[in-house]
């Protein structure tokens, strides 16, 4: 017969794990976040202002230089963080 102090101790796996994240982790990928999401704005916008019916309109000359813009944005937010 065998007691409970023979078997020694269980592994539970891991019950009640945190991640613990620094402020500049959270920050980071929050950052990165609003960036993506102000560069996705921009270029619907510029989408939506043509009324485009076809995607393949995307690559006529004065729209794809408009979306190209981004990253210009991209760039000022990089130098701005």
């Amino acid at each position: 017969a065998t007691t409970e102090e023979d078997r020694g101790p269980t592994w539970l796996g891991k019950t009640n794990f945190v991640e613990i994240c620094s402020f500049w982790q959270i920050f980071r990928s929050f950052d990165r976040m609003w960036s993506f999401l102000i560069m996705s704005l921009q270029a619907m916008i510029i989408i939506a202002c043509y009324e485009l019916k076809s995607p393949i309109q995307l690559l006529d000359e004065g729209i794809f230089e408009n979306i190209m813009s981004i990253f210009i944005t991209y760039s000022i937010l990089k130098f701005i963080q």
